[in-house]
Order: C-alpha cells, then structure tokens, then sequence
C-alpha cells in the first residue's frame, strides 16, 4: 500500500514555471485518497513556498535534503558548519563569484550577478536578500563556469557538489543528498520505503529513487535516471504526473 508520494518541483511539477492543471488536479485527487504528498527538492523552503501553498501541501524535504521541514516549522535539519560557510563565502569572494545562501526560511546572495538574473528569470528563483550576518545555512549555489569548479573542490573536498547548469552548481554538507533526506523523513512518519513513490527528473534524484520503493522518471528526465527508475511517464508538458499516478500506478480515484 502507498502511503506518500514525493514530487521533485523543477522539471517535474512546474512546465517551466507553471504548474500544469493535469498536475494539480492529480494531486489533488492523490490527496483526497488520504495519500501524503511531500516535496523533494534542490530549492530552499522559501523557494518551495508557493507551489507548497498553491498544492496544499505542508511537508517538503528541501536544499537536496538538508532540511525538512512542516509548514513554517523545521523538524530535521544539516546546515554547515559555520567555520565551512564562512570559507566558502571568503572563496567565492576572493574568486569574484556570486553566492546564493539557502537559510531555512529565506534565502541571501553575497552579490548580485549577470548569471544569477538570467538564471532567476529563467526558472523563478525568488529574490534573495544581500549577505550581511552569519547563520545557519543548509545549501549554497555557486554561479561559476565548470572550469571554476574544482577551486571549490579541492578546497572543501568533504562537501557534495552537484551541477545543475553551466553557470550554477549546488553545495551542501557532507553526506547530504535527496536519498538521505527522504529517509530521514520516512522514519519520522514511521512509513517504510515500499509504501513510498517519488517521481524526478534530474541528477540530483539518483540517491532518492535509490531509497524508495518505487520511482517515476518523468520524460523529460536525464537518460541515466529513466534507466534506475522503475517507470518512465509522459514529460510534464505532456501531463506526465497524472498519466503516471493514474494508469501506471492507479493510486487515482476516476473522475465523477
């Protein structure tokens, strides 16, 4: 029996940076079953907010697992060390790189950049506030080329690193990813793995489809995830969350 269901946001939920009706019907009909339907996303809670509010849904898994939260309420959380996010801050000052720093509920940038505009526009990454005073930070974005890459690698070689554009790639804390957050959330809630669906779409979904009983690759999902998922979908263009809870699952009621 299934008894939750995480959706990734990027490329799963959101055609762009919408939310196709197919998919918010569905989910609202997942919903209506008595089913638990939590986020599982790269994006900070602050990020995750809307579309949190516009599903009706209150548990997120968020910053690739580093925190966990309920509503406005953090349950499970990893952030940095502050001796880690300090040097890290200093490195992208040093290199001239723009730092985005995901708190729990709101997000900061060390300095605005032709890299982060483009990419915000593009994907509807919410307007962070300037830098000033330490906290507890649980992902940060670097906005550098691949060449630049390894200066942060070589100097923090214990962080998980994941690159999800050409100018943007994700930092978190050791041991941190999806698969590792989603886990921690299923003991919380006393569910096990086999009573759990996630469906993604990106690089940053192997370790979560790695933990659950069963995984949804949507079709516009990266090659090397459709082959690990246990069923591929229908992209999110093309009304891929219903086709697959409806007639890959059937966890949906039909229709009246």
């Amino acid at each position: 029996m299934i008894r939750v269901v995480f959706f990734d946001i990027d490329g799963t939920l959101l055609d762009g940076n919408r939310i196709p009706d197919s998919a918010k019907d569905a989910i609202a009909r997942l919903q209506s079953t008595g089913i638990l339907v939590c986020l599982a996303t790269g994006r900070s809670e602050a990020e995750a907010r809307a579309v949190k509010e516009e599903l009706g849904i209150r548990w997120a898994v968020t910053c690739n697992g580093a925190h966990i939260g309920r509503d406005q309420e953090t349950i499970i959380a990893h952030a940095f060390p502050v001796a880690t996010a300090s040097g890290i801050i200093q490195l992208a000052k040093e290199q001239g790189h723009s730092l985005h720093l995901y708190a729990a509920y709101g997000s900061y940038i060390t300095r605005f950049s032709d890299a982060f505009r483009l990419i915000q526009r593009r994907i509807g990454l919410t307007e962070p506030l300037l830098y000033s005073t330490e906290m507890p930070f649980y992902q940060m974005i670097v906005f550098c080329e691949q060449a630049d890459e390894p200066t942060y690698r070589e100097r923090f070689p214990d962080l998980i690193f994941h690159r999800w554009d050409e100018q943007a790639v994700d930092l978190n804390p050791p041991g941190v990813n999806k698969g590792q957050g989603v886990s921690e959330l299923l003991r919380f809630l006393n569910i096990s793995p086999e009573e759990a669906v996630a469906f993604g779409d990106g690089d940053n979904d192997f370790s979560m489809f790695e933990q659950i009983g069963a995984s949804v690759a949507m079709g516009n999902a990266v090659p090397g995830l459709k082959r690990c998922a246990t069923y591929t979908t229908k992209s999110v263009g093309e009304h891929g969350i219903e086709y697959a809870l409806s007639e890959i699952l059937h966890l949906l009621p039909k229709k009246a």
